[in-house]
């Protein structure tokens, strides 16, 4: 009887599993579009509150420190504590990683509105100029 059931789950399992590939087959454009729309609200964020996301990071730190410190207390025997300042290496390289992710981002974000500014700085001192140039020819020609 219990095989008879685990072969329907596995049947189900991979029908379940088919159905899920084909609507990712026939959706991957919106599910794209979403993901695309989800980094770029993300992205907003990250740029609007860059504040929160320091603070944020100094207490993740101080939060890992902590528990550093209260772990290698409870575990006093040697390989448990070796085994668990490694993981806890670990966290907290992945923690600077991602630091590190979000700053970059801000960093290349904020780099492509001053290119952005200055190229329409640039665009409305040309027109100027030129607004200039003509302005000059027409005072000339009055004359």
């Amino acid at each position: 009887m219990t095989s008879i059931f685990s072969d329907w789950l596995v049947l189900a399992d991979i029908i379940l599993i088919s159905i899920i590939f084909i609507l990712c087959i026939f959706l991957h454009n919106r599910i794209l579009n979403f993901l695309g729309d989800f980094s770029g609200n993300l992205r907003s964020f990250l740029g609007k509150y860059s504040g929160f996301f320091t603070i944020l990071f100094l207490i993740l730190f101080a939060f890992e420190q902590l528990l550093l410190i209260v772990g290698a207390y409870y575990f006093n025997v040697a390989p448990k504590l070796q085994m668990f300042i490694g993981i806890f290496a670990l966290v907290v390289v992945s923690t600077a990683t991602l630091e590190k992710f979000v700053w970059e981002y801000k960093f290349t974000k904020r780099n492509e509105e001053l290119i952005k500014v200055s190229n329409d700085n640039n665009l409305l001192f040309s027109d100027v100029e030129n607004l200039i140039a003509e302005n000059r020819e027409l005072k000339k020609k009055k004359r």
